[in-house]
């Protein structure tokens, strides 16, 4: 997977060079201390030593090189450290190599911007931001089915009324609608196993009542459930945060 990752994403497109590769974190931390390194892409969990006990060492020698987590662990308290500890990102293996491109663009374009002087007060705001938001999503991939502004509260210690306010603010859309989305995209993935029925899909993510089931899927994608499994329409990615209406196609 390493070689995989080194060699096939576009790196120089993106303004990034692969300057090493090694197998675990520490080999990693020996390596950064003898040569520059901008970013690190590694994973949590590691043989030596893990992802978070090298994020752990590079803060406590007040080395600034950006960690990238992606990692096939959904577990909450894995992702809710790794930010808490100054993660730059954390991206699940199940994403898509189009999401990877797209943190490391973003994270380009915000190691351009920066200011060593002046912006370092706004960039903190803005990371602290960005960390809130993303902790929300990633709790609510993961709990879609019965999740709830006020399950979040405890969270990211916000008020409900806040936490709706703040997500709409730094995200562009209101919760309950990045909700939607992750349900349905789910809904989508398990219409795709042909064991489940739908009012049972229905159910798996968060709706008892089939009827608004059938209706909130058709209002998302313009089908009804059935007609979706009937159509088998293609989905270009399951992934809420780049998925558009627009790229669903028809099979060929």
């Amino acid at each position: 997977m390493r070689k995989g990752l080194a060699q096939r994403l576009p790196w120089q497109d993106i303004g990034f060079e692969v300057c090493g590769s090694v197998e675990n974190g520490k080999q990693a931390l020996q390596y950064i201390r003898q040569n520059p390194v901008d970013v690190v892409l590694c994973d949590i969990v590691m043989p030596v030593m893990t992802g978070l006990e090298l994020l752990e060492a590079l803060r406590g020698e007040k080395i600034t090189t950006r960690l990238v987590f992606y990692s096939a662990h959904e577990n909450f308290q894995y992702i809710q450290e790794a930010l808490e500890l100054g993660a730059a990102n954390y991206v699940l293996k199940s994403a898509s190599y189009h999401e990877l491109i797209r943190v490391f663009t973003k994270l380009l374009t915000e190691m351009d911007e920066q200011n060593p002087d002046a912006a370092k007060t706004q960039e903190k705001i803005l990371s602290y931001n960005e960390k809130i938001i993303s902790i929300i999503k990633i709790y609510t991939q993961e709990h879609y089915r019965d999740i709830s502004l006020e399950a979040l509260t405890s969270i990211v210690h916000m008020n409900a009324d806040y936490i709706s306010k703040f997500f709409k603010k730094h995200s562009g859309i209101y919760f309950s609608e990045y909700l939607i989305r992750v349900r349905m995209l789910k809904a989508a993935q398990l219409l795709d196993q042909v064991e489940h029925k739908t009012y049972q899909v229905g159910e798996m993510v968060g709706y008892s009542n089939a009827f608004n089931f059938t209706r909130a899927f058709k209002n998302f994608f313009g089908v009804t459930p059935k007609q979706y499994r009937s159509q088998k329409l293609l989905i270009p990615t399951y992934d809420p945060d780049v998925f558009s209406p627009e790229d669903i196609r028809p099979p060929q």
